[in-house]
């Protein structure tokens, strides 16, 4: 999703102000840019794996700010006042289902209670 200068003027009080540049380490990414990764990945469906390398910053960098804003809470306040601001119905489809997906955990792996134990070879040691 592509946000005109607009939409972006109303959510950019939002987002913490740039930091002065130093003259070591990369140049940071543009937070517009970076939300519009977020939106593209959020509302197409698609794993940060797939963000078009061509037309947004790195999946790293979107997913890291990602996280910075959801800690912070300013992730679903830039999401209500896009979506005051549009109205597309998405975007608010997409809030309700990031805060109630905020509480379940996601399981990666198994418990280790229910991994099976392996038979150890008795060694000899001579």
């Amino acid at each position: 999703m592509r946000l005109s200068e607009e939409q972006w003027a109303l959510v950019a009080p939002l987002v913490r102000p740039p930091r002065k540049q130093s003259k070591m380490g990369r140049t940071p990414r543009p937070d517009k840019q970076l939300l519009e990764g977020m939106l593209w990945v959020l509302l197409s469906g698609a794993q940060w794996d797939q963000l078009p390398k061509a037309e947004y910053p790195p999946k790293s960098t979107c997913y890291g700010r990602f996280r910075q804003w959801n800690r912070r809470g300013v992730f679903p306040r830039l999401l209500w006042r896009l979506y005051t601001q549009t109205g597309d119905p998405r975007l608010l489809a997409l809030r309700q289902a990031f805060l109630a997906g905020v509480f379940s955990p996601a399981k990666q792996q198994q418990l280790r209670s229910s991994r099976r134990k392996k038979a150890v070879a008795s060694k000899s040691w001579t």
